[in-house]
């Protein structure tokens, strides 16, 4: 409980862009129940995308992109 979660769009000029994921702790004790989220981020695109790749503590992953509903 209390994490910040975002992403952050790597500095490497590739495109698709890369992303990685962070967490960061909650900086006073908030308690220990684990509460599922959903996180989200965007990007323009000149052509379209299928998959990015987004970096974790546990890796790197192939992440299905989705349109942007008001694009």
């Amino acid at each position: 409980m209390g994490y910040k979660q975002y992403f952050e769009r790597s500095l490497i000029a590739v495109y698709p862009p890369e992303f990685t994921f962070y967490h960061d702790r909650p900086t006073e004790p908030n308690g220990y129940k684990v509460i599922p989220f959903k996180e989200t981020t965007s990007f323009e695109a000149t052509e379209p995308v299928d998959r990015v790749v987004i970096h974790d503590a546990r890796g790197s992953h192939n992440v299905d992109v989705r349109k942007s509903p008001d694009s």
